[in-house]
């Protein structure tokens, strides 16, 4: 085995097993290259890496998932927001090279995060980074592979529906007429009659609410939703302005759920609102699949969650089982 320059400037490696074997000589631009040639013959069929790998390139994980953005992200109607959650990832992490990126350093990231945020916020995170890194491999922007493929999601505990009764309804009432806020009462009313997401009915335009209903157009499925309601209800929630009807005001509900003494799951301070509508709908005789077109859930399973609210759900159980049976012989 030797390397030697070549009078035109190249190096040219020369590599021969034993005697009884064939020679192999290779010419290359760099010294470097020869002699990462020539240790992958001397490897060669012991599972070693490529002899000239590509270098991955260095570019910080908040630029790639710029590059994301610009790629894929901004055609997303939640592109924005995502945007957002991954430049904050990126920073939490340090912002390291995308190629530093590691199973290891992802678990400590997540083992420091997991005491403020939840399972379920923890796998959305990890779901979003590698939608990114298969989405840039795909395009040929990033030349390496996901570097999270194998790490698992944590699994998400449970925590059950909760949805209020119409004595923690009353004591809530009251606490968001005392707000300072003065929509956050309207916008908490048509959340818990209409079951809508907090962010559809706080983003709510005037053309969109009418006396006999409310269109929800801007809905996490991007499909449009029309829900009735009453008239009381619409004079409840009717401004004197066109446009957008309601300023912010998810802080003042939450303050309002506090001087009302009501404690929730976490994850669920405003979404208790369309647990609410969908628990007493089903708990009054409300018909599954109805309630699936109200909520705007593009599969009925999602539905299902309320369905043992329903008066008489799975009763049979009383007088199908074994031992009924046994006593009607």
């Amino acid at each position: 085995m030797a390397i030697r320059r070549l009078n035109n400037g190249r190096w040219q490696a020369d590599f021969q097993p034993t005697r009884n074997d064939r020679r192999h000589r290779k010419s290359f631009d760099t010294k470097a290259e020869a002699l990462r040639w020539l240790a992958y013959q001397k490897l060669q069929g012991t599972g070693s890496m490529p002899w000239n790998p590509v270098e991955p390139p260095r570019i910080r994980l908040s630029a790639l998932f710029e590059d994301w953005y610009e790629h894929h992200g901004r055609q997303l109607r939640d592109g924005e927001a995502r945007k957002a959650k991954l430049a904050n990832v990126a920073k939490a992490l340090g912002d390291p090279f995308a190629h530093e990126l590691t199973p290891e350093r992802w678990s400590q990231y997540r083992t420091g995060r997991a005491s403020s945020v939840s399972t379920a916020t923890l796998n959305r995170e990890l779901s979003y980074v590698r939608a990114a890194f298969r989405l840039l491999r795909r395009l040929g922007v990033w030349p390496g592979p996901d570097p999270l493929e194998h790490v698992q999601a944590g699994r998400e505990r449970d925590p059950g529906l909760r949805y209020l009764s119409f004595e923690e309804m009353g004591r809530l009432w009251e606490a968001l007429q005392a707000s300072r806020n003065p929509d956050v009462y309207a916008v908490a009313r048509l959340a818990c009659a209409t079951g809508a997401r907090w962010s559809e009915a706080e983003r709510l335009e005037s053309h969109n609410l009418h006396e006999s209903h409310v269109v929800y157009a801007e809905t996490k499925s991007g499909k449009r939703r029309v829900v009735p309601i009453t008239k009381e209800l619409f004079d409840e929630c009717t401004r004197d302005h066109a446009g957008r009807l309601y300023r912010f005001c998810y802080d003042a509900f939450g303050n309002a759920l506090d001087r009302a003494e009501i404690v929730l799951p976490k994850g669920q301070r405003t979404h208790v609102l369309r647990h609410t509508f969908a628990s007493h709908f089903m708990l009054n005789g409300g018909n599954i699949l109805e309630l699936q077109q109200l909520l705007g859930h593009s599969s009925l399973a999602m539905t299902m969650r309320y369905a043992h609210l329903a008066p008489g759900h799975l009763a049979d159980a009383r007088r199908l089982n074994p031992i009924a049976l046994a006593k009607q012989r």
